[in-house]
């Protein structure tokens, strides 16, 4: 629960009797809780000298405003001079307490003329002072006081502004506006919060680290990048200057790339350069960082909402009641636009794009895929002047990173030959070279090995479940728990899965209710006592909610895991993920775990999936249609000794559009071209086929669909459907050729229906006319015709629509 701000008055009493009265009055109206010695609340310890009981009231104060006017005030007890006002007021700066200072004109003018006057007679202070009469104040000790305000700076290294009054109405404007003018303070403080946050945050590039001791160990790499559009300051050392030089030009910036490429660490980098230069320059240009993963489609991204809000955040306390920020020139640090939501509706990205944040420069980073859905929106992608996309590492780059970690760890040149060696010599292991996080992984596996080279690693799969096993050796040694790291990984598969479902309905998934499950429904034969300290290592955990795991690979082969576990056991929740249309990155993870397991297993596991296709067959009820899409999906897929039975059978049985359109899919990347030739004049020939099979592309590339039937196109823009046939069409993999009539015809229905080439371009169509006239199998001539033909087709449809 936010704290609520409590001002404190510190002054004598008799002579400011009615201003304390008209300040105390003010700021309660103001709502903060005012700390004042005459108010019954006020409070006073049992054990200590009321003078002390004073100074232990002020520790709990976030702002102190000193009033000075003739009285010095009584010593304090146990001091031989300073007044109990002095020894608050020397609290409050030993304690950090903003103190604003207010002195009656008439008190601050003696105290010029008194300066003058001790000048003037060449007497020292004592002296002087034994023969002075006070014109104004009551005692010389009230002039010495604010002597000393005036030096506080050079003294106690905190401000010396004073602020005159003459009259109550003038000093309650000033009290105030001084208040108000603690704005920025407030929001440096906050700001330097949300660093410090950032810094000790885990992150993947080295596991058992933070952000600041990956940055300050020198692990960090400046990834490979392409700026595509807008121009930065090529003159900046880093990626991280440039970023921050362009957005301090009102300049948005854009990151984006696959999963695992580093956007956030870049993100991080740039907002922490950000920072110091703000912290450096004093000036009222401020860096915010707004963590996404916590927010959902819903969130309103309007600045004032935003710093109230981070106020409870991060410095637990109410919204500062004076918080002014007309001169305010924010810039944003907005981390993951694709932690959103699995789905963002239209209407929500349209108000996102008009909110008061993205009208003021911005950092956003996103998967690329999410950019393509998103950010194609014309009014949000119009925020960007710059976009840059973070590329793939080379071998150099993969080598060099290999190369510091093994030298920050003592090893040899041969040894990170050797680690390279692992992964490049290995056609199964060769791609993790362009991705620093599945590099980090296989790092971090052979440190926690006492730095021995894993001969059991060969593949993506073996790589994340040796990570995860490890990781879970390290959590149960350091909770002290009594169960086996397999149980382990199993238990955070089932948590993510309660995660990921949360996420498909537009939820946020609570602890309380996550461990419910667990215990009671999903894993109840562990009876295990859950805590938060068993989820540390992997998700992120806040307030009583989960927002994921700290980087979204890690959720999605953990689903999967739980996909693969529960088909294989028919446990929870089998059979009720084949209802939904889930990531392609979970089910790539399924097939590729179901291919490492035992041929039995694998067996039965295809044989569990076809059962729910052959018990909802019939029915025409959308969750029936869409267990049997899902099911003929991953049967299609999921090579064994029955298959092509299974689909023959489902082709016998099956009359709904988009049950066949997915037996369709599984037949062509099977090889069997007389079903694509059937597909192909179905598609031509047949509206409804044909207005299924884009809605189809759709629900699994730009609007992901969670179990309306059938598939319809309703329109919109297809930037990620077009980015899923380029990756077929630049694909080596025999079923990917197979699919290219299917997927150019596709496309020339796509624009056809819109009138519209959008989001094709004339570079995109050249380069799949060289795709196409270049192919990567040539024993089928007569097939390669046809795509030839379909391709000048859609060739002919650009034309006449561009």
């Amino acid at each position: 629960m936010a704290l609520r701000w409590v001002v404190g008055i510190l002054s004598t009493d008799y002579d400011l009797h009615d201003y304390r009265k008209a300040i105390i009055n003010q700021l309660a109206a103001s709502g903060v809780c005012v700390s004042a010695f005459e108010l019954p609340e006020f409070p006073v310890e049992p054990d200590q000298h009321s003078h002390q009981s004073c100074i232990t009231a002020l520790k709990r104060t976030n702002v102190v405003i000193l009033i000075i006017d003739k009285r010095y005030g009584g010593i304090f007890y146990g001091s031989s001079t300073a007044s109990i006002t002095m020894q608050e007021y020397l609290s409050a700066t030993k304690n950090h307490i903003p103190c604003l200072i207010f002195v009656n004109k008439k008190t601050w003018d003696e105290t010029h003329a008194y300066k003058v006057d001790l000048m003037a007679s060449g007497q020292n202070v004592t002296e002087f002072d034994a023969n002075y009469q006070c014109k104004y104040v009551s005692s010389v000790d009230t002039l010495h006081f604010v002597d000393k305000l005036s030096h506080a700076y050079d003294e106690y290294g905190c401000s010396n502004w004073i602020s005159f009054f003459d009259e109550i109405p003038d000093l309650l404007v000033k009290v105030e506006g001084k208040l108000k003018g603690l704005s920025r303070f407030w929001l440096k403080k906050l700001i330097n919060a949300q660093k410090e946050k950032l810094l000790a945050r885990k992150t993947s590039t080295c596991f058992s680290m933070s952000l600041e001791d990956v940055f300050r160990k020198g692990y960090y790499i400046e990834p490979e990048y392409t700026q595509e559009s807008g121009e930065l300051f090529a003159s900046e050392n880093t990626l991280e200057d440039m970023i921050v030089s362009g957005l301090l030009a009102a300049k948005s910036i854009l990151i984006y790339g696959e999963a695992g490429y580093g956007k956030t660490t870049i993100l991080a980098k740039s907002f922490l350069k950000h920072v110091d230069r703000f912290n450096s320059e004093d000036d009222y240009n401020m860096p915010f960082y707004i963590w996404l993963k916590d927010k959902n489609s819903d969130y309103h991204f309007e600045f004032s909402r935003y710093i109230e809000e981070s106020f409870a955040e991060i410095l637990n306390l109410e919204p500062y009641p004076f918080l002014d920020i007309s001169d305010i020139r924010p810039y944003f640090y907005l981390d993951g636009f694709d932690e959103l939501a699995e789905e963002i509706p239209s209407a929500s990205v349209s108000r996102i794009s008009n909110s008061s944040i993205f009208s003021c420069p911005l950092m956003l980073t996103s998967r690329i895929q999410y950019a393509c859905r998103y950010l194609g929106n014309y009014e949000l992608m119009n925020r960007f002047s710059v976009r840059i996309r973070i590329n793939k590492w080379n071998i150099e780059k993969a080598k060099g990173y290999i190369n510091n970690f093994c030298s920050k760890k003592g090893m040899d040149n041969n040894f990170s030959q050797r680690v390279y060696g692992l992964l490049a010599d290995n056609s199964e292991l060769c791609s993790l070279l362009d991705s620093p996080l599945l590099i980090t992984m296989l790092l971090w596996v052979i440190e926690s090995n006492r730095m021995t080279i894993p001969e059991t690693i060969s593949t993506r799969v073996q790589l994340f479940q040796a990570f995860l096993y490890e990781m879970a050796k390290r959590e149960i040694h350091r909770t002290s728990s009594e169960f086996g790291e397999d149980v382990l990984v199993l238990i955070w598969s089932y948590f993510a899965w309660l995660v990921y479902r949360e996420k498909v309905f537009g939820r946020q998934a609570k602890i309380d209710n996550a461990f419910r499950m667990l215990q009671e429904d999903l894993l109840p034969e562990y009876r295990i006592s859950y805590h938060t300290t068993l989820f540390d290592a992997l998700f992120d955990i806040a307030n009583g909610k989960i927002y994921g795991t700290f980087h979204e690979q890690f959720l999605e082969f953990l689903v999967a895991n739980v996909f693969y576990h529960a088909s294989l056991y028919k446990r929870e929740p089998y059979p009720e993920f084949l209802r939904y249309v889930v990531r392609p990155e979970i089910n790539r993870y399924f097939r590729a775990i179901w291919k490492e397991c035992s041929e039995h297993d694998r067996e039965k596991i295809a044989t569990n999936i076809f059962e729910q296709y052959l018990l909802n067959a019939g029915s025409d009820d959308n969750t029936s249609i869409a267990v049997r899409v899902h099911a003929i999906y991953h049967v299609s897929r999921l090579a064994c000794t029955e298959q092509e039975e299974r689909l023959n059978k489902a082709f016998n049985i099956e009359k709904h559009i988009s049950v066949r359109l997915s037996l369709f899919f599984g037949a062509i990347k099977r090889g069997q071209l007389d079903k694509e030739d059937e597909f192909y004049h179905l598609l031509l020939s047949d509206i409804q086929y044909s207005a299924a099979n884009r809605g189809y592309h759709l629900a699994y590339y730009d609007k992901p669909n969670y179990g309306s039937m059938p598939f319809e196109d309703e329109g919109g823009d297809w930037p990620n459907t077009l980015n899923a046939f380029l990756r077929h069409f630049r694909s080596s993999k025999i079923e990917q050729y197979f699919l290219r009539r299917i997927d150019l015809l596709t496309l020339y229905q796509l624009m056809e229906s819109r009138n519209s080439v959008k989001p094709m371009t004339e570079k995109i169509l050249s380069e799949l006319e060289e795709l196409v006239l270049d192919p990567p199998f040539t024993n089928n001539p007569e097939f390669q015709k046809k795509i030839e033909e379909t391709f000048y087709m859609v060739k002919k449809k650009f034309t006449e629509l561009y």
